[in-house]
């Protein structure tokens, strides 16, 4: 799983640099079909279908550049969390006892959820509960 997500953010990071690169190509073409334009040398017509064509292309670019900048920084921030959440674990470690004093530095919040379900004699109904903890959210065991 570790070797998985390290493969994923390195194809993640190349892809974002091909996306720089053609962003910046995307730039020098632009400018220069204005410049051709504004010369002379290209009909409107062409220079408005080039135009249009190459500025949506460099917006979709800037949006995924945009999207891959940010799922990098998620990654990087998760990354950072889980490390602080270990550091807080090894405190503790081992944990004979679990004190009030452990709950406060672990745990962000307890989500206690509704009753589903009737209870009676011979049957007990359910209650979610949910354990949110300091940096790393609800772990899913």
């Amino acid at each position: 799983m570790i070797n998985e997500k390290r493969e994923a953010n390195t194809s993640v990071k190349k892809n974002l640099e091909k996306l720089k690169r053609r962003d910046c190509d995307l730039k020098v073409v632009i400018r220069k079909v204005v410049e051709q334009n504004a010369l002379g040398e290209i009909p409107p017509a062409i220079f408005t279908d080039l135009f249009d064509t190459y500025k949506t292309e460099q917006e979709s670019v800037t949006a995924q550049i945009r999207a891959f900048e940010t799922e990098i920084a998620t990654e990087a921030k998760n990354k950072d969390n889980a490390q602080r959440f270990m550091e807080m674990i090894r405190k503790y470690k081992p944990i004979q006892e679990l004190s009030r004093e452990i709950l406060l530095d672990l745990i962000e919040k307890i989500v206690v959820h509704e009753s589903t379900g009737e209870s009676n004699r011979w049957r007990k109904n359910n209650q979610k509960i949910e354990f949110h903890y300091r940096f790393v959210g609800e772990l899913n065991v």
